[in-house]
């Protein structure tokens, strides 16, 4: 079952805890319904959970523990194509990504951001149409 408030369900992989607890923070106050995960191994425990209920992947793209969050996105888009996300990195979208669709804005948002951008990121992905993947050898 998903936490209670809007139908809108987003699974929040971050390892840096301080990040996270903002964006949590941020993105409740907007209404939506946060799952969180510090590793790619602990989202995929999350997914397995409540899979069903999630709209939204936002995920770091550098992250410990052996997995990254392309793989973590490769992963969960075999089980949901339409699955939306945004990646999230200290590098910019063209190098962060390169070869990927990553698009500032729209399923890419570099680090640090302000909260209005965050807000606007998350809005424009969630309205938007499922986009397929950002990575060209997984379409």
């Amino acid at each position: 079952m998903p936490p209670s408030g809007t139908s809108k369900v987003i699974l929040l992989v971050e390892d840096e805890v301080s990040v996270r607890q903002l964006v949590k923070m941020v993105l409740e106050r907007e209404g939506y319904s946060i799952l969180e995960a510090a590793t790619g191994k602990e989202a995929i425990k999350v997914w397995e959970q409540h899979h069903e209920h999630i709209d939204l992947l936002f995920t770091d793209y550098v992250m410990p523990d052996g997995m990254s969050g392309r793989q973590l996105a490769e992963h969960l888009l075999k089980q949901k194509p339409d699955l939306r996300m945004i990646f999230s990195s200290g590098y910019s979208a063209e190098i962060a990504g390169a070869g990927f669709r990553f698009r500032e804005g729209v399923n890419f948002i570099g680090k640090p951001f302000e909260i209005e951008t965050l807000i606007d990121t998350v809005k424009r992905c969630l309205e938007s149409g499922p986009s397929g993947s950002p990575f060209p050898d997984s379409d």
